[in-house]
């Protein structure tokens, strides 16, 4: 029988499946599809052998055979590619054709593990023959076709770890603000923005102390008013909340381009631009950071989520990077450039949060993790 009728749930086989279930139902009769590849080895066999497994990350099935030995040259030949030219391409390797001979067996091992696949996949790899050899069925001439390895793959997630990893540089530019706050921020404060509160001079190296008590402090508040907000307005998705973060962050650096303006005058921008710096970037760090890294954690293949939330930190890396490059220019643009420039980096950052949000909904947006 038909090897696609082994399962025919979800694919091209359901079609013609349906007449056969038709008829099976009409004359009250069934059909056992079955037989060893695909069949017993790659579907009952595999399935049988998760349920003694603490965990599963992955199941492969693999089949190594030598077929020099097979006989039949239609098969080798015409049908597998054996001793044809690598550009051409046999019936085998078709698009389509070994998901309709071996994807029911995929489909069949996720339906028993109670997974939803994404997709079904095909891959293959061609090697040349070193040199020329014979085997029963012909010759097979140097350069030509002589081993194949192909995979039909049932993918969940693997989208996910895709658009996680493309975000990386988005994030790392919108962190710019808020890293500069430990380099050239800490430099171009004191010459630009009186530093007098109350009446008496603040130390320099009190910005930093002003600055982890603004961030926790509205830390704390955003948790809170998220909290209050959900109990009268639907929650936004953690990408919609870094996209807001990312605009209070650049509502933050325009504060400091402000008062670049203001000391260009010839006179010191008053403290005030400084502390509504502060507030604004905290409040956008907030729910940017740790709200990243919850988002990477649900969104990524719960089997390597931890791996997902350490590659997340890369994008401080990457930010600290950018960060050492930007403050190198603070000597050569005038403040006001300079601060705008971040806030656009940051702002661009927060805009492409919001196309990623809409384009990749199904993975940043939809909650539950997702599995391969």
């Amino acid at each position: 029988s038909p090897v696609f009728l082994q399962f025919p749930e979800g694919d091209m086989a359901a079609p013609l499946a349906a007449p056969i279930r038709e008829a099976a139902s009409e004359g009250g009769a069934s059909i056992f599809v079955n037989g060893i590849d695909p069949g017993f080895a790659n579907d009952w066999l595999p399935l049988v052998m998760t349920s003694v497994s603490e965990r599963i990350e992955e199941v492969r099935c693999m089949e190594i055979l030598d077929y020099s030995t097979y006989d039949q040259p239609m098969v080798l030949f015409d049908i597998m590619g054996f001793g044809r030219s690598l550009e051409n391409i046999p019936m085998l390797l078709q698009p389509g054709i070994l998901t309709f001979a071996w994807g029911s067996v995929v489909r069949q091992i996720a339906a028993g593990l109670g997974v939803e696949l994404d997709a079904v996949e095909e891959h293959y790899e061609r090697l040349p023959a070193p040199e020329r050899f014979v085997i029963p069925s012909g010759p097979i001439e140097m350069g030509t076709a002589a081993a194949l390895r192909f995979e039909v793959r049932g993918m969940r997630g693997g989208k996910a770890v895709v658009v996680l990893v493309m975000l990386l540089p988005v994030l790392a530019m919108g962190s710019v603000g808020n890293q500069q706050i430990f380099n050239a921020y800490m430099l171009w404060v004191p010459s630009h923005v009186s530093l007098v509160f109350f009446g008496r001079t603040m130390p320099t190296t009190w910005l930093i102390t002003v600055d982890a008590a603004v961030s926790i402090s509205c830390l704390v508040a955003a948790m809170a008013f998220w909290r209050l907000w959900s109990r009268r307005f639907k929650e936004p998705s953690e990408v919609i909340k870094i996209a807001i973060g990312l605009g209070l962050s650049t509502v933050a650096l325009l504060s400091l381009a402000a008062a670049a303006a203001i000391s260009s005058a010839g006179h010191k921008a008053g403290i005030g631009w400084v502390l509504g710096f502060e507030v604004f970037n905290s409040i956008g760090f907030a729910n940017v950071f740790p709200v990243g890294l919850a988002m990477y954690a649900r969104a990524s293949p719960k089997q390597i989520a931890g791996t997902m939330m350490g590659i997340y930190l890369l994008h401080l890396f990457l930010g600290n990077n950018l960060v050492g490059w930007l403050g190198g220019l603070l000597d050569r643009m005038p403040g006001t450039q300079f601060w705008l420039l971040h806030a656009a980096l940051v702002g661009t950052a927060g805009a492409i949060m919001l196309i990623a949000a809409r384009l990749a909904r199904s993975i940043l947006v939809t909650a539950g993790p997702r599995d391969k």
